[in-house]
């Protein structure tokens, strides 16, 4: 990377990962030689005019996407205790 970035990435990577969409739109899934992960730079969280929405919009739209094609049981991770 050439520069400060956010990044996301789901292990191991379900076919097709790169596919799903993500947010907010300057988000991109970026080729890692085998794998990838969901990028989004740090110019473009830091003059948000909500950086706080953005980022956690980026960490969201990975998860749901690495979750769905992974077929994780989200409803059943949603209720585990802390």
């Amino acid at each position: 990377m050439r520069e400060a970035a956010f990044y996301a990435y789901t292990a191991p990577e379900p076919a097709g990962l790169e596919t799903m969409p993500l947010e907010p739109p300057q988000a991109r899934w970026n080729a890692t030689g085998r794998s990838h992960m969901a990028f989004l730079a740090y110019e473009a969280v830091r003059q948000s005019a909500d950086p706080h929405a953005t980022l956690l919009a980026l960490l969201e739209s990975a998860y749901q996407a690495g979750a769905t094609k992974a077929k994780w049981p989200m409803e059943a991770l949603a209720h585990l205790p802390s």
